[in-house]
């Protein structure tokens, strides 16, 4: 079987028996002052409204006014001491001055053009590198010149060999179980039916070999640039 076989079965199965949902997640970034003994009074506060809201007497509505007044309380103290420890933190003047800029609203925007919209600037930074890497290409094929090779005297290898299941399998179960978007089968999953997959696997990279072919599909890569914190999530 072929990558490509393997690529299209891989693909209907996973349709059969696990078909791709759409899921809305909302992202919900704490504060960065919120530590574990705001989430804990947050939980109490909570519990006490719903017995309030339950029962709707006078006691249990100063129960809950009383655990939101310490809520606040908290939230003021903590957010006081991080500024605090923030600004100590602070070595130099001008790390000080970087500081209150940021949290003044006066920090330095990112340099980035406002023609394009968010959703087409990615696309547009791919194709101006795309552009500029066939430019110096084409610029280099435009030297001319025939490259000198010194004559091959040696035996000539025709053919890999083929490959051992189990060394397949030792390489599988060895791996960092991380998956990308892009991967026929996450990685854990794969790991955990390795006796079951492990034929198909060895015969793809056996094709692979012996063809000298690599599927278009190895080829493509996903990138996701990380998350840096102090700037919004777009």
């Amino acid at each position: 079987m072929s990558a490509q076989g393997w690529q299209m079965q891989r693909m209907a199965s996973m349709g059969e028996h696990a078909p791709l949902r759409a899921r809305t997640i909302t992202d919900r970034t704490s504060a960065p002052w919120i530590n574990a003994d705001v989430k804990l009074q947050k939980q109490q506060r909570r519990q006490a409204e719903r017995a309030w809201r339950k029962e709707k007497t006078t006691v249990k509505r100063q129960i809950y006014q009383y655990h939101h007044k310490r809520v606040k309380k908290t939230i003021n103290n903590a957010k006081r001491e991080y500024y605090r420890s923030k600004i100590l933190s602070c070595s130099t003047s001008k790390a000080l001055f970087r500081l209150t800029s940021t949290l003044g609203g006066r920090a330095k925007p990112t340099p980035l053009p406002d023609q394009i919209t968010d959703d087409k600037l990615p696309d547009s930074f791919c194709a101006y590198f795309h552009d500029k890497v066939k430019k110096l290409r084409t610029e280099l094929d435009s030297k001319g010149g025939e490259p000198s090779y010194e004559p091959f005297s040696g035996e000539p290898w025709e053919q890999f060999q083929t490959v051992d299941s189990k060394i397949v399998k030792k390489v599988i179960l060895s791996s960092n179980p991380k998956s990308c978007v892009l991967d026929p089968i996450p990685s854990d999953l794969l790991q955990q039916h390795i006796d079951e997959l492990i034929g198909i696997l060895t015969n793809v990279i056996d094709a692979s070999l012996r063809e000298g072919v690599v599927p278009s599909a190895l080829k493509t890569a996903a990138i996701i640039p990380p998350y840096q914190k102090g700037r919004p999530r777009s």
